[in-house]
């Protein structure tokens, strides 16, 4: 298996795991006095569609897959 193809299932795992700490940055309450890991994240980080970025990505890794198997090493 090439790189690109290895590469969209872990890049599934990673947006599925930033969209479930966004929305646990969103659900968590105002007045929690402890800090957890979802509300460390800075605002830009949280302002940005994981979904919309995850799905740039894989559409990245699926062109370059077909340059890689089409172009380079056609087998």
């Amino acid at each position: 298996m090439c790189v690109f193809c290895a590469a969209v299932p872990a890049t599934v795992a990673l947006g599925a795991a930033a969209k479930a700490k966004q929305n646990a940055a969103a659900n968590a309450d105002s007045d929690m006095t402890e800090t957890t890991d979802a509300t460390a994240l800075p605002d830009w980080i949280l302002a940005l569609p994981a979904e919309r970025v995850t799905a740039l990505v894989i559409a990245g890794l699926v062109a370059g897959s077909v340059v890689y198997h089409s172009q380079i090493s056609p087998a």
